[in-house]
């Protein structure tokens, strides 16, 4: 094993410039990619670019959940036509929508196939939305100040535990009134609250009724045994069977994420370098706190692609 992991993120990390160090073949790629999204009631996708170009839409559900996939695979696949050679990850991990990338990562899918699956999740839990207003929010304690978080969210059941990210690091989501209410308990028991650019409570019991649509869309694919070993959110088991991965992509859907036994999990397998693909650096940043003795840096902290390849070559 060349002790070597690839991580995909969620939502979050979306910017403007999210695909600037692609060079032009992975940006032709990935525009063939993009057409070959099916309409939504009747109307087309909206390019790539129009999308960058529109703050509202970078963030919003429906688009930002294909826009981080469609990144996460183009890095992907950059850094393989760059890198011919590249050692061939032992594991790939995926962040709430990352797991979908994670799937295509392991040659269970194919992109196109990935990106139609991106927004049909999409779809599937806006629909769940419908008539609510949601936030989410990262909630961390620094002291003792609050011994508990279950006891806390015990007092608004309509927020729930989205994402376990460490022992006094969680992300929390619900209807909107909820969630303030919860902010001030938190704020007064010594917490620090932050607001995410993310309005649909996913990972909680609020996208239950997503699940059954969005598990009927994974039956409607051609699926492939992945390649690599694929670790899954709910869980954080290590699964090389796609019947098993798909479940938990259902799953995960409505119930809480565990990365930080995710984190731990890849640690035990002798993990030495890892590099997050996509936007932004969250999942770099969780890591280096979690586990120092690893390597981990992410494609947007690099100026080009084969500043990328670079760095691997130099840690593997």
């Amino acid at each position: 094993m060349s002790g070597f992991a690839i991580l995909c993120p969620g939502q979050g990390g979306q910017s403007a410039s999210m695909f600037d160090l692609l060079p032009a073949p992975q940006q032709m790629e990935l525009d063939a990619w993009w057409r070959q999204l099916p309409l939504e009631h009747g109307v087309a996708m909206p390019s790539r670019q129009a999308l960058l170009q529109n703050p509202q839409h970078l963030f919003a559900n429906r688009y930002a959940q294909v826009l981080v996939v469609a990144a996460s695979l183009a890095d992907w696949h950059a850094l393989q036509m760059q890198w011919p050679q590249m050692p061939a990850p032992d594991v790939v991990a995926g962040y709430s929508v990352g797991e979908l990338s994670a799937c295509a990562l392991a040659g269970m899918l194919e992109p196109a196939a990935c990106l139609r699956l991106a927004g049909q999740r999409a779809q599937c839990m806006d629909a769940c939305a419908i008539g609510h207003t949601f936030g989410m929010a990262a909630l961390s304690v620094t002291g003792s100040g609050m011994q508990s978080l279950a006891a806390l969210l015990a007092t608004e059941p309509e927020v729930g535990l989205a994402i376990e990210n460490g022992a006094q690091q969680w992300v929390v989501a619900g209807e909107a009134q909820a969630m303030q209410r919860l902010q001030m308990r938190a704020l007064q028991a010594g917490a620090s609250w932050q607001p995410l650019a993310v309005q649909i409570p996913s990972h909680t019991g609020w996208m239950s009724a997503a699940v059954g649509p969005f598990a009927q869309c994974l039956q409607e694919i051609s699926w492939h045994q992945p390649k690599m070993a694929v670790v899954a959110g709910v869980s954080a088991q290590i699964d090389y069977d796609y019947q098993k991965i798909c479940f938990n992509l259902q799953q995960q859907m409505a119930h809480t994420v565990r990365w930080s036994t995710c984190m731990d999990v890849l640690a035990e397998t002798g993990l030495r370098v890892a590099l997050e693909l996509g936007p932004g650096t969250a999942l770099t940043r969780m890591f280096n706190q979690r586990h120092p003795q690893i390597e981990v840096r992410a494609v947007s902290q690099f100026r080009s692609i084969q500043g990328v390849v670079d760095w691997l070559q130099r840690h593997l």
